[in-house]
Parts: C-alpha cells; sequence; structure tokens
C-alpha cells in the first residue's frame, strides 16, 4: 500500500512540473512588450520644405528583465525606414510593418521574442478633395490603346456592402484611383507571372475539357492570407509564390494599377474592377490594427455579418456582394458554413470590346477538329492582322491578339505530337508570358503581319483550390492551424472556393472570378515587303488572358468551343 501511495505521489509531481513548463514559458514571454503597436506618420509642407514624419519604437519590460539586444527590420524600406535604435522615419506614402526581435534574460533563461509595429504614412502635400480620391492620380501612360472616339474613364463600381440588416460595414476603403501609368516594379511581374503559371499548372493536372481560372484572383486572396498569417503560414506562403514581405507590400498598387474604367458616350466598353473583402462572424473580436492595414495595404473591405446566429442571412449577403462586383455573372450561394469565424473574398470583373472597338469581329465558318478525329463546323472569329509572326517553343506555337485598351489574348497551339498538358505547362507558360518580340521585321526586311482565327468559347469552372494545394503539400501550415494576429483565437484555412466565369466571342472579352478562403477555429526603318500569315486554331488549344503588363487575368484550356 505505502509503495503504491508513493508511485502515485510521484506521477501527481511529474505531471505538475511537465504541465507547469508551458504556463512558465508564456509567463516569461509576457514580460516583454511594445508601448504601443503602431503610429501614423505625416510628411507634410513646413516654411516651403517637406518633412517626413518620424517616431521611436520603445520596449516595455517586466521587472527582473534584462534585454540583451533588439533588431528592428521595415517590410518595405520606401515606405518607413527604421534605426538600429528603433527610431522610424516615413519615406512615402503608405503602409509597412516594423519586425522587432527582442533578445532578454528572466530568471537566468534567455528568450527571443518576436513583435511587430505598424506604421501608416500619409502624404499631407498634397491632399486629396474626397474620401473616394485618396490614391495618389498618377501621370499619364502613352502605353495605353487611345480609341478613335472621345472616351472618359470614370471610378469602378462602388464597393458597397449588402441589403442583409445584419451585416455591418466596418470599415470605409476608398475605390482605387483610376491609372494610366505603367507598373514600374517589373521583378514583381515577373513573379506574379511566375506564379500564376505554377498555379495553372497545378490546378489543371486533371483537366481533360474545357476549363479556366484567374491566378490574380488567387493571388488577391493568398497576399490577405499573407497579412494575417504566422510566421511559419507566411513562410509557406512565400514558397507558394516566391515572393516576400516586399512583394506582398505591392499588392494595394497592384490593385490600384489593374482597376480602370473607359466610357464612351454613356457606355461602359472597358472595365476591370477588384474587390477585397472580409467578413467576420458578428461578435468576433479582431484586432483593429490588423483590419487598418488589411484596408491601406489590400483596399479590403470588413463587414461583420452572422455567419453562426443567422447562417442564411449571411451567406445571402456575401451572394448578393459577388452578384453586384462581378455584373451578375457569378450569382450562387457558396454555402459558408456555420463554424466560420472569417472569410476572405476576392472579386473581379473584367470587360473589354477587340481592338476595333465599336465594331463586332470578323466570324466565318470553319470547322473544330476534336482530339477523338471527328470535327464540327463552328463560328470562328478573325481578329486584325497584327505585327509579328506566329512564334514558337518546344511544345507550342503562339501569337496574341488584344482588345480596345491594349488587353492581349495569347493563343497557344501544341506542335503535332505534343499534348496539350505539355503545352500549357508551368515553364512553356512562363516562355510565353515573358516573350515581347514577334519578329515583325525578319534578316530579308520584310514585314510581318499575323491574323489569330479561332472560335468563340465560353467557358465556367470551379477549381477545388483547397484539395489542390493540399496534394501539392502548399500551405501546410495553413490548413493545419495557426495562431493569427487578427483574432486572438487559433484559426484554419478550412476551405477555398474558386470560380470563374468567361466569354470571349464576336464583341469581345467578359469574365469573373472569385475566390473564397474561409477560416474556422483551429481543431487540431526601310520600306519592306509585307507579308500576312493566318494562325487557325482549329483544334485543342489554350489561352492566356493578360494587361498590357502581362498580369494574368484569366488562362485555360478549350477542347470542346
Amino acid at each position: 500500500m505505502k509503495k503504491l501511495l508513493c508511485i502515485m505521489i510521484s506521477a501527481i509531481m511529474i505531471v505538475g512540473i511537465f504541465s507547469s513548463l508551458p504556463l512558465s514559458s508564456l509567463a516569461a514571454s509576457q514580460k516583454v512588450k511594445l508601448k504601443k503597436s503602431s503610429a501614423t506618420l505625416k510628411i507634410k509642407k513646413k516654411n516651403g520644405k517637406t518633412v517626413y514624419g518620424s517616431t521611436t519604437i520603445k520596449i516595455k519590460k517586466a521587472k527582473g528583465v534584462k534585454i540583451n539586444k533588439v533588431t528592428y527590420k521595415s517590410s518595405s524600406k520606401k515606405i518607413a525606414k527604421v534605426t538600429s535604435k528603433g527610431k522610424v522615419k516615413a519615406t512615402k506614402k503608405g503602409s509597412a510593418k516594423i519586425s522587432v526581435k527582442v533578445k532578454y534574460k528572466y530568471k537566468k533563461k534567455t528568450y527571443i521574442k518576436a513583435l511587430t509595429f505598424n506604421v501608416i504614412v500619409k502624404d499631407l502635400r498634397t491632399a486629396a478633395p474626397t474620401a473616394s480620391t485618396e490614391a495618389p492620380t498618377e501621370p499619364a501612360s502613352t502605353e495605353v490603346t487611345q480609341p478613335t472616339a472621345p472616351t472618359q474613364e470614370t471610378e469602378p463600381a462602388t464597393q458597397s456592402p449588402t441589403e442583409c440588416n445584419d451585416t455591418i460595414a466596418l470599415n470605409s476603403v476608398p475605390n482605387p484611383t483610376n491609372t494610366k501609368y505603367s507598373f514600374e516594379d517589373t521583378e514583381f511581374l515577373k513573379k506574379l507571372s511566375k506564379f500564376s503559371n505554377k498555379l495553372y499548372a497545378m490546378s489543371a493536372q486533371e483537366e481533360n475539357g474545357n476549363y479556366t481560372m484567374s491566378p490574380v484572383s488567387v493571388y488577391m486572396a493568398v497576399s490577405m492570407l499573407y497579412a494575417i498569417g504566422s510566421e511559419d503560414v507566411k513562410s509557406d506562403v512565400r514558397e507558394l509564390t516566391g515572393m516576400d514581405d516586399g512583394d506582398f507590400a505591392s499588392t494595394g498598387d497592384l490593385v490600384r494599377y489593374l482597376s480602370r474604367t473607359r466610357d464612351y458616350n454613356g457606355t461602359t466598353i472597358t472595365q476591370l474592377n477588384l474587390t477585397n473583402s472580409i467578413w467576420l462572424n458578428t461578435g468576433l473580436q479582431a484586432d483593429p490594427n490588423v483590419l487598418n492595414s488589411l484596408a491601406s495595404d489590400c483596399f479590403c473591405n470588413a463587414f461583420e455579418t452572422p455567419f453562426y446566429a443567422d447562417n442564411q442571412a449571411a451567406n445571402q449577403a456575401i451572394r448578393d456582394f459577388i452578384k453586384k462586383n462581378t455584373n451578375g455573372l457569378i450569382d450562387q450561394n457558396f454555402n459558408i458554413p456555420k463554424s466560420t469565424l472569417f472569410t476572405m473574398i476576392n472579386t473581379l470583373y473584367f470587360k473589354d470590346l477587340w481592338s476595333t472597338e465599336y465594331l463586332n469581329m470578323t466570324t466565318e465558318q470553319r470547322n473544330f477538329n476534336y482530339a477523338d478525329g471527328s470535327s464540327k463546323t463552328l463560328e470562328f472569329l478573325s481578329s486584325d492582322y497584327i505585327d509579328g509572326q506566329i512564334q514558337e517553343t518546344d511544345t507550342s506555337r503562339y501569337f496574341y491578339t488584344t482588345t480596345s485598351a491594349g488587353y492581349k489574348v495569347k493563343l497557344i497551339l501544341p506542335k503535332n505530337g505534343c499534348t496539350l498538358k505539355q503545352a500549357m505547362s508551368a515553364e512553356n507558360l512562363n516562355t510565353i508570358n515573358q516573350d515581347t518580340e514577334f519578329n515583325e521585321i525578319d534578316s530579308n526586311n520584310a514585314h510581318h503581319y499575323t491574323c489569330c482565327i479561332f472560335p468563340s468559347f465560353k467557358v465556367e469552372s470551379s477549381t477545388p483550390l483547397a484539395e489542390v494545394l493540399t496534394k501539392n503539400k502548399q500551405l501546410e501550415n495553413a490548413f493545419g492551424g495557426f495562431t493569427s494576429p487578427l483574432v486572438s483565437s487559433d484559426i484554419v484555412l478550412s476551405d477555398i472556393v474558386h470560380r470563374v466565369v468567361l466569354d470571349v466571342n464576336k464583341k469581345g472579352v467578359e469574365g469573373a472570378a472569385v475566390t473564397l478562403f474561409q477560416y474556422a477555429g483551429a481543431t487540431p526603318p526601310d520600306e519592306t515587303v509585307k507579308i500576312y500569315h493566318d494562325f487557325v486554331l482549329d483544334k485543342n488549344f489554350g489561352f492566356i488572358i493578360t494587361d498590357k503588363s502581362d498580369v494574368v487575368l484569366f488562362e485555360g484550356q478549350i477542347t470542346n468551343p
């Protein structure tokens, strides 16, 4: 009996020792924190000189703590610089995060704690007249294809929340200012193109019929995940995208650059509209600093909606929001479950006429040849002749046509003996999307022109992105559960919805996409000869639709137009 009692007492002591270790470590980690976690710095004119606002990050420590070393790093030196002493100085308008690492001793043990200081920089030298034009107006570009008749640039459609009485807007995000400038960060665009093509190749692995997706829509949702992710999640996102902190800091600039609406005689002929939003379950306490960062960095609207208390109303509110921001092309119930803590959504809507602008593209009847050897007579579209020749890779031939505002439709035909999968591989798509030379002038000084002839097509696709990424071992920490600075509880990326509708016809191109990340509570020269070519896509073919800087809006394949 005594022996048994001794064993029980020993067991209790051992359990007590081990169960106290995490609590002890947690208590020690709470001995060091920032006196304040954010600051708004201003750039203004004073006595004819520009004054750049600054602040100093201060560490607050408990009694008995000895700080050995503190290091500081800015996510964007272009926006805010930080010295080795923690002094932060504004550089230009935008937002940045200062990563602070504190190495300290407490009760003879050494600890390292990572902290984040959020900085918002406002430029007051040229104040905007209204909230809706808060983003800076950029200089006009000479690259935009000008129409033959006067046009007017207008603001994108307002990203209003919903008619649901139980859904409340938590912030006010200005519409991105219409822009006419080129995106200056070419290295970022190369990374974005590689990510787009990698994602498409992964997603289309099991697709044998018509298929499409919108890589830039997925990128927007991924960038929002990056903003709320733990360090492990951010590491996974960097691996997936090939990007770093500085690249993700450009997300807001990308939204501003892409957003565009152009009217002619009261009719919209060009529109590209992106919306980012976060929908929080009613009563969920979210860090306002993180919501502010999402708004400033990603133009992310924040709403509160009753996923748990009134799931039907919450789903209807989101359905209405998506329908409105995709011009009615995507109208469905996504059945977001009650257990959702919050969801992040990107919507994309794109419309443009062909280069002929106010006339429909020329059409003709041709045979389309299917993979099984059969064929069918269909309506083919015939584009304008464009400077250049059909280009080749080891597996494909390709060329492009353009819309009225300069968006490119790149058409890809597998070579004989090659499959569509080979032609649409990530490596081949990277080669095609980086090609800007189409050899319009040959060695004999002849000038070449090429016309794309392809069938009109409409394609709708839903991609099980959670399954695709899990299968390819991507974002494992997000799917496994993580601690986010957004909310106090642990969360898990529970599902990803990606839906795309695309219609390419004799009038032009119209498409929409939605990407929805669901988060739940964590559970475990001289005169030349002119030569013309026809590029006929009369069998299985692929396509990429990009803007002028080759940002991939849509990618896909057509086997049955």
